[in-house]
Formats: structure tokens, C-alpha cells, sequence
């Protein structure tokens, strides 16, 4: 597996578990009204996002280099 290979996959997985804990976080909160849960949910998704809009900027980029 390329260096290119490992880190779309790495970014990929990233985002699903940047989205898993977020979901996780979020559940807790209404379940429990725990501020941990609020501060998962606060933090994993805009990173999630972030994760995925970067994803797609890496691979537009690769794309441009022909790579």
C-alpha cells in the first residue's frame, strides 16, 4: 500500500470515527443531560467536517497532479 493509499484511508476512517463519537457524545447528552456528552458532540463533528473537506482537498490535489 502507497504513503497516498494509507492516508486516504487514514483521513477516511478518521472521519467515521470523528462521526461515531460525535453520535456517541450526542446520545449521551439527551440520555443523560451530561455536559461531557454536549462536549463530544461539540467537538467531533466540526472535526468530522473539517476531516472531510480536507479528505476532499487531498484528493482533488492528487488529481490535479496526476498522480
Amino acid at each position: 500500500m502507497s504513503l497516498k493509499a494509507f492516508h486516504v484511508f487514514f483521513i477516511c476512517t478518521c472521519v467515521l470515527f470523528s462521526f461515531f463519537l460525535g453520535a456517541i457524545g450526542l446520545r449521551r447528552y439527551i440520555a443523560a443531560g451530561d455536559g461531557v456528552g454536549l462536549g463530544l458532540a461539540v467537538v467531533f463533528y466540526p472535526a468530522g467536517i473539517g476531516l472531510a473537506l480536507y479528505a476532499r482537498r487531498f484528493l482533488k490535489k492528487l488529481k490535479a497532479l496526476g498522480v
